[in-house]
This record gives structure tokens, sequence and C-alpha cells, in this order.
């Protein structure tokens, strides 16, 4: 079941597009027949052709992460299934649908647009200068030093201190970050290897890069890792890839450029007319409340009192 769905899925997505021809009912064409096709089956007398079957197949083994052995007969299946619904599809009318006619046209202009860039592409010519040219640019670029270092991981600075006093006194140092290492390298003797600066947190490699070869720290070196003792084993320039190496990454750079390029330069000698968008209309202004006249206090009906009589 799980594979039956697969071909379903990748089968919608390849022939998202049916082929157009034109005088077609609704510009769609029922069938996918030039010269010394093969029709392997027929749906209400539309074909089902072998040049479909392999178009799925071939698009199915770019998409699958997975080998599956799949026989033409499972495609025919599936191609008939769909063929079915897409024939009671154009009875219902479905084609008028704006919004299926919107992804129909951008499915042709996907699948033509892709294959005019693999046309293209196939048509640049990159020279050997453009590639040295550019293999120079990156070897400029990846200059950096890189370091061999071994290092000893504890808690707190105090044990840090005590290592490197061990250390003064002619102790090894693989020895040392065996036993009080915690950091995952101690059982391999604090052995990190090759490193650039820029793969270690920044006050590692600050005090990696201060010391002289065979030169370990003397003072603790804090990070949020804990307290480091760090001895620096070698050091050398990182070795770029060799230019045959990296002739295949730099070529398609190259005309993945040539290829931006050719666009820009569409852009420039077409017509190309971008719309912005209406501004929102600003919100009406409310209307102010009515004012209200301050009423008159109401005369108070307790009687006044009045003045007590002269004695």
């Amino acid at each position: 079941m799980k594979q039956k769905l697969i071909i379903a899925s990748v089968i919608s997505g390849v022939l998202s597009l049916p082929a157009c021809k034109e005088g077609s009912d609704n510009g769609i064409s029922d069938a996918f027949l030039t010269e010394g096709t093969t029709v392997v089956a027929t749906v209400n007398d539309a074909p089902i052709t072998k040049q479909a079957i392999d178009t799925v197949k071939s698009e199915f083994a770019k998409r699958s992460r997975q080998p599956m052995n799949i026989p033409d007969e499972r495609w025919t299946e599936e191609l008939v299934n769909r063929e079915l619904l897409y024939q009671e599809a154009k009875k219902k009318g479905l084609y008028n649908d704006p919004d299926i006619r919107t992804k129909l046209a951008l499915s042709a202009r996907s699948i033509l647009s892709d294959a005019y860039v693999q046309d293209y592409m196939k048509s640049v010519q990159v020279s050997d200068e453009d590639i040295q040219a550019e293999y120079n640019k990156y070897v400029e670029k990846m200059k950096s030093p890189e370091y061999k270092a071994r290092h000893i991981l504890v808690k707190d600075e105090k044990t840090a201190k005590q290592v490197i006093a061990k250390l003064k006194k002619g102790a090894d140092f693989s020895e040392l970050a065996k036993k009080k290492s915690t950091g995952p390298s101690g059982p391999k003797g604090g052995e990190l290897g090759w490193f650039v600066p820029q793969q270690m947190v920044p006050a590692f490699s600050e005090a990696v890069s201060k010391l002289k070869d065979g030169e370990y720290t003397t003072e603790p070196v804090k990070t949020r890792f804990g307290y480091h003792v760090i001895i620096r084993d070698a050091s050398r320039e990182k070795q770029p890839p060799s230019l045959e190496k990296m002739k295949p990454s730099i070529t398609a750079m190259i005309k993945q450029k040539k290829l931006q390029e050719h666009i820009k330069q569409l852009r420039e000698t077409s017509t190309v007319v971008i719309n912005k968008p209406e501004p929102a209309p600003a919100p009406k202004a409310s209307s102010p409340a009515p004012s209200v006249s301050p009423q008159p206090k109401a005369a108070s009906k307790t009687p006044a009192a009045k003045a007590p009589a002269s004695q």
C-alpha cells in the first residue's frame, strides 16, 4: 500500500500538466502521441504511451531516496487510473475553475523554464582560465592557520591550576587528560586533532593562537564549558582542496553566474512592468460624539435650616 501511494504521488507531480495541443477541448490534449510512439493501453480511446511511463519512471528515480523495482505493469495501472480521473474531471468542467487554470498555467511555465535552463546550461562554455581564476579566489579566501592541540577540561579554576602545577613538575599531558579531563576527548588524552580557529569558542582559539608549538597554557582558559589547560602540538596553513577536486563545483558555480547574467539581460531587453499594490484606503474618521450640554443641578428638596431664634 505504501509503495502504491508513493507511485500515485509521483505521477500526480509529474503529470500535473497534461500535454497541450492546439484545438483540443479546453486546450488539453487526450494524447501523448508523436511519430513512433508505442501505445501500451487506451482509456475510452485515449492512449497511454510508453513515453509517459518512461517519464514518470525517470522522475520517480530522481525523487526517490531508495531504489524501488516497480514493474511497468504497475506504472501502467497507475496511469490508467490517473487518466480515468482526468476524464471525469473534464466531464465536470473542473478545468474552468480559475484556480485550476492558474495552476495549469504555472505548471506549464515551470516545466518549460526548467527545460530551457537545462538546455542553456549545456550550451555554456567554461574555460580552464575561468576555472583557475575562481579557484585562486577561493584559495585566497580560505587562507587560515590550522592547529593541532590537546586539552584538559575541568570544572573549576583551582583544579586547572593543580593540573598546570603537575605539568610544570614534568607530568605527562596525555596521562593527566585521561585522569582529570571531564571532556569527551579525555579518554583519548585530550586529543582534538586539527582545527581552524573558527571551529572553537573565541577564548579557546585565542589562547591556542598565542602559544608556540609544544607550549601549554600556564593560566587556566575559561569558557562556557569550564576551565581548560591547552597544549599546542603543531600548526600549519590550511590546505585547500586540489583544483581537480574543486573543478566540478567551480564549473557549476560559473555556469550559475552566467545563467543569472543571462536572466538579467533578458529583463533589460524586455518590457517588464511590476504594478505596485494600491495603498489601502485610509480608515474613515469616526463621527464626533454629539456634544451634551451640562444639565443644571436639580434644586435640593431639603428645606434650608432656619437660623436659631435669639434667646
